[in-house]
């Protein structure tokens, strides 16, 4: 996961270690002789998974979250150590940060200490009302190793239980795809999608009303996988490994590509509309809300049927007589709205 919350633990766990050896390393340099990087505790801190696993209690495995086939069953925390609330503390066990991290007297001092964490910052001003506009950027922060440690310990224990629930659901993910693949490959009948917006894309044009700045557009992706298939895949010789052929099942995949203008805010329905289109393209052969093209080719919408490059009015149509008997009873690929508004 690429959010704010994993972005920040991921990089400055990392930037801890760095430090933290070169605080305790023998020399001139050296703020702290107390032996806090000694053992565990400074091999857990090379990676932000190695960490919680040495801060919390042992792993859980999950046979019925089990891939058919895997190496090692699925595993996860109890959601009491993930959510902090684990009774191991009272019981006279070590769970957690608190318990199971070295009390460095570094990182409680006042020591000047600078680590990264988004930041709101002003990226213009509003022409008309004078406020400014701010967008988050993860910019270096300076301070003391005592607000470093008590802003990223609440951090982390905000990531603990966002990562997990994260990991649980794109493993339920590939469960469902491993039983799609399983089940339909004669008569597919599940379709799965995954959305996400992407950066604005900028329009050029040849000429433009805004002093030749170029017009930006919303861009709402969104993957198609469907029609499981067996598949054949041959692997070539290479040193050591042999030439073999491996065999399997391959989902079909789409891209599409929703682009809309950039006044009209991303949202649920936006993304609903196109999910909808998306599956009345992929049943009926037309959509109902967006004007859609394959290949540069209008997909029709509503009933309207178009022609296709092996029909023999595949040429555009001169008049209106001609674009009705191009578009009716014919197949989808190009749609002529309204006949002729389209060309207008």
């Amino acid at each position: 996961c690429d959010c704010p919350d994993c972005t920040y633990v991921t990089h400055n766990a990392t930037r801890l270690r760095r430090d933290m050896i070169h605080w305790h390393a023998a020399g001139r340099h050296q703020k702290c002789s107390g032996g806090c990087m000694s053992g565990a505790f400074r091999t857990a801190l090379s990676d932000v998974h190695a960490l919680t696993k040495h801060l919390l209690c042992g792993r859980v495995d999950v046979p019925e979250l089990t891939r058919a086939g895997a190496n090692k069953p699925f595993w996860t925390y109890t959601q009491a150590c993930l959510n902090s609330t684990c009774s191991a503390p009272v019981l006279g066990r070590k769970c957690g940060w608190d318990d199971k991290a070295p009390k460095c007297p570094v990182l409680a001092s006042n020591l000047r200490y600078a680590w990264k964490r988004y930041e709101k910052k002003i990226s213009g001003t509003n022409s008309e009302t004078g406020e400014p506009f701010y967008r988050s950027e993860f910019v270096l922060h300076v301070g003391t190793a005592k607000e470093f440690l008590e802003e990223f310990t609440d951090k982390y224990k905000a990531w603990l239980p966002h990562f997990f629930l994260d990991r649980f659901m794109k493993n339920n993910k590939r469960i469902l795809n491993d039983h799609v693949q399983r089940t339909e490959l004669t008569n597919p009948k599940t379709l799965q999608s995954v959305s996400d917006y992407a950066a604005q894309p900028t329009l050029p044009r040849e000429f433009t009303p805004t002093c030749n700045a170029k017009q930006k557009m919303n861009n709402c992706v969104t993957l198609l996988s469907f029609k499981p298939h067996k598949v054949t895949r041959f692997i070539q010789k290479r040193g050591k490994r042999e030439a073999r052929v491996v065999s399997g099942v391959r989902n079909h995949c789409m891209v599409v590509y929703g682009i809309f203008d950039s006044a009209i805010k991303p949202s649920a329905q936006q993304y609903n509309m196109q999910r909808l289109d998306c599956e009345m393209f992929l049943k009926f052969g037309f959509t109902v809300y967006g004007e859609w093209f394959v290949n540069r080719k209008r997909i029709p919408k509503y009933k309207r049927r178009a022609p296709s490059d092996g029909d023999i009015t595949a040429d555009e149509p001169a008049t209106d007589e001609e674009r009705r008997r191009a578009t009716e009873g014919k197949r989808v690929l190009i749609y002529f709205q309204e006949f002729d508004s389209h060309y207008g």
